[in-house]
């Protein structure tokens, strides 16, 4: 059985890899709205609907895309395609160097 914890060790791994951030919502208290960076990515799970995707936030009002399909993935099955994103993106830089 895959945890949690593993499926998030390895998203932090794929964000590092892609240089992105994780999705952080800040509250301002000047303006007293919610803010958030427009291309960082959130790990999205519902087990209701199927599983894990990944999000993209689109704007500054929280839209988001989901860059790699809409379709939701079982844990197994996202962890493996994680570590597979991972492993091509480790091969490329290793390539280029």
């Amino acid at each position: 059985m895959v945890k949690r914890k593993w499926i998030d060790a390895d998203f932090e791994n794929l964000l590092k890899a892609m240089k992105k951030q994780r999705t952080k919502w800040t509250h301002d208290p000047v303006t007293k709205k919610n803010k958030v960076n427009v291309g960082s990515w959130s790990l999205d799970y519902n087990s209701i609907y199927g599983g894990y995707n990944i999000e993209e936030v689109m704007n500054e009002s929280g839209g988001v895309n989901h860059p790699f399909g809409e379709r939701r993935k079982k844990p197994t099955q996202f962890r493996d395609e994680l570590k597979s994103m991972i492993r091509a993106l480790e091969l490329k830089k290793r390539r280029s160097s």
